[in-house]
């Protein structure tokens, strides 16, 4: 499985359909197995931002121009487009199955949408789409199916961030009041505890990768890869530069999220 960044290509092949023309991805390849992963980068790459394109400018018949299937007819997609005004930005698309009639990819995009019909209910979000791609008769590339297998709000990807880089600048700090702010239930006991490990330790703590595992209203389950660096240790003490992974429960309270319980699932030390 490999992961490839997106490219955008200005490569294109125009159809004629009435008054009307629709860009299409063309191949010289019938086989998805007789070209190289790069070749098979390109052309999708082009074709969702064909896709992606069509949806910006509201432009139905374009955007059913390269797809094999579609359960929406063109009156309701119309109805769908003109509800908001769509813009996006694809972060990555991952390759995860080549056969020889067709390719599977995962995508990762922020849709941003605008002027939000009231009756629509959608968000500024973090899409993960799976797109699988076949070829038409014309040897046209196509969209032959599309399944959106996570999507984030937007605020609540920056909510998240915002509240772990308040917890690690209060460690950094060694502000006891600041970093019990950042969780949900604070006693007398762990206060004292935290106002030692602060006087014991001087620790940098670097995210490496966050990933949001679930989320509700109330709760969101995150995943942290973090980085330890001690440049102060006790005396009496002994501690050592690791890499964790962390699961932490967030829940809300009073409309903002706080830090209620946190599993560690590995450390290793650092070489």
């Amino acid at each position: 499985m490999k992961k490839l960044l997106l490219v955008i290509l200005t490569l294109g092949f125009v159809t004629a359909c009435g008054t009307e023309t629709f860009e299409h991805v063309e191949v010289e390849f019938e086989d998805f197995t007789e070209v190289s992963e790069s070749q098979i980068q390109t052309n999708v790459s082009e074709l969702i931002h064909i896709n992606n394109e069509y949806i910006s400018s509201n432009n139905v018949n374009g955007y059913l121009a390269n797809r094999t299937n579609d359960s929406k007819v063109s009156e309701e997609l119309e109805a769908e487009f003109e509800s908001y005004d769509f813009s996006y930005d694809v972060e990555s698309i991952e390759i995860v199955e080549v056969t020889e009639d067709a390719v599977t990819v995962v995508v990762v995009q922020k849709e941003l949408f605008d002027n939000v019909s009231e009756d629509i209910d959608v968000v500024d979000s973090l899409v993960t789409i799976e797109y699988v791609f076949e070829l038409n008769e014309n040897n046209n590339l196509t969209i032959s199916n599309e399944t959106i297998l996570e999507s984030l709000p937007l605020t609540l990807i920056e909510e998240v961030e915002e509240l772990i880089h308040l917890n690690i600048e209060a460690a950094h700090e060694k502000d006891v009041e600041k970093y019990m702010g950042t969780l949900a239930e604070v006693t007398e006991d762990f206060t004292n505890t935290i106002e030692e490990q602060f006087n014991l330790f001087d620790i940098e703590y670097n995210i490496l990768e966050l990933e949001i595992l679930e989320f509700s209203d109330e709760e969101v389950i995150v995943e942290v890869h973090q980085e330890n660096i001690f440049h102060y240790v006790h005396e009496d003490w002994e501690a050592y530069d690791s890499i964790a992974i962390a699961h932490h429960t967030l829940t809300r309270q009073d409309g903002e999220l706080k830090f209620y319980y946190t599993e560690i699932i590995d450390s290793q030390p650092l070489d």
